[in-house]
């Protein structure tokens, strides 16, 4: 499984050239402390950042391309729209010193980096209550996730202007047409669908997805 999601991410993040090793350093450290200090209060109590970015990527990514851009009135979409705005004054923010995540990185990037780091540190908080616990076998290996710099966003980013559909399956599927959606749309197999449909349940448990796009 976790050989199954790095493939996944990889395939979703992975694209394009380098970033210098100032500002990778930088954008991390800010994501980082930024998902750090907001997992529970962004930007609605039902919905945390963490699970938020890893399903962002996901959504980004479901077109065409990663272009850093989504459909807000789409109900797929309706659970990554909050995650979109509560990023936005991390994107755009400047230091003093002149830097800005905006001006060494596109958002489709931005996004991309902040769901990696957001996967390490839902782990991290996985392995530390594991640790705490009495349950066996709750803990989860260590996840080394490449990260490649050079989406490009679309031009009015974050949100499409047209009413674009993303290539996202309905929220009542049974578990043949899931597959079959998976696989034409996306090359997955069973595994593969299994885990990226297992995203759905990162931050919270649940037994049914009750609307479209959550």
């Amino acid at each position: 499984m976790k050989a199954t999601l790095c493939i996944i991410l990889f395939v979703a993040i992975s694209h394009g050239y380098g970033l210098s090793l100032k500002d990778d350093f930088k954008a991390r450290n800010k994501i980082k402390a930024f998902i750090s200090s907001q997992t529970t209060t962004v930007p609605e109590s039902h919905l945390k950042l963490i699970p938020g970015l890893v399903r962002l990527v996901f959504h980004d990514c479901s077109g065409k391309s990663c272009d850093g851009c989504i459909n807000k009135t789409h109900p797929f979409n309706g659970r990554v729209f909050p995650v979109v705005e509560a990023l936005e004054p991390l994107f755009n923010d400047v230091e003093v010193n002149g830097f800005s995540i905006k001006n060494v990185m596109s958002r489709a990037d931005f996004w991309a980096l902040g769901s990696i780091e957001a996967t390490k540190l839902a782990i991290r908080l996985n392995n530390e209550r594991c640790k705490a616990s009495e349950l066996l076998g709750c803990k989860t290996p260590r996840m080394e996730l490449p990260f490649k710099f050079g989406r490009k966003d679309c031009p009015t980013s974050p949100y499409y202007t047209a009413d674009i559909t993303p290539e996202l399956p309905p929220a009542f599927m049974d578990n043949r047409a899931t597959l079959r959606f998976f696989r034409k749309n996306f090359g997955f197999n069973a595994e593969e669908t299994t885990t990226i449909m297992g995203g759905h349940s990162l931050g919270f448990t649940a037994n049914a997805t009750r609307i479209p796009g959550t």
